[in-house]
């Protein structure tokens, strides 16, 4: 938990910076995206704390359904991200990656238990070796726009390297292998 609370810490700093940087004149659209990445990570990982400690099975759904919405965020933002660090314009798949992604957001908020539970799930509370105290699910089954949106994730994240390979092509290869390199750490954690 303390790991993930520095990661959000940096990841506030991150979005700041870059956010002051591409608000500036002129407008630099690619430090504008990054930092609300870098915003909607930490939003992503503080509402993932919370989910550690929910006392009520209620209470971790609500935090579960502010997860995937930022989960979806990330995701909507991450490929036009990509199009603008590298210059590979790609509009039809950015588009449909935003319709998607618009759509797992929408219905996020529409079904009773968001996309991550068919059913309220069971809470069991376990105490790590370390004596460290954290909230465990007992989910039954998991809704199918879940995997919907791993399938989003997994586009994205491909475009992303799409356009490394792209870029790389080009002749900018050292910015494209440390794009790539980014991206996948970024897709890893």
């Amino acid at each position: 938990l303390t790991t993930m609370a520095v990661l959000a810490g940096v990841c506030l700093c991150t979005a700041v910076h870059h956010l002051w940087v591409g608000l500036r004149r002129p407008v630099r659209p690619a430090h504008v995206m990054f930092g609300l990445l870098s915003f909607f990570v930490a939003a992503y990982v503080l509402v993932k704390l919370g989910a550690y400690r929910a006392v009520s099975a209620e209470e971790l759904v609500a935090l579960r359904r502010w997860e995937i919405l930022f989960a979806v965020a990330i995701i909507g933002i991450l490929p036009w991200f990509a199009a603008e660090h590298t210059g590979v314009w790609r509009r039809v798949p950015l588009l449909a990656l935003s319709a998607f992604s618009l759509l797992i957001f929408a219905i996020n908020l529409i079904l009773p238990y968001g996309i991550s539970f068919v059913e309220l799930p069971g809470l069991q509370h376990l105490v790590l070796p370390w004596g460290e105290q954290v909230v465990d699910l007992r989910v039954p089954q998991r809704g199918p726009w879940h995997n919907v949106a791993w399938l989003i994730l997994l586009l994205s994240f491909t475009y992303g390297m799409y356009a490394c390979v792209l870029q790389y092509r080009q002749g900018a290869r050292r910015r494209a292998l440390e794009f790539a390199f980014a991206l996948g750490t970024f897709f890893a954690f």
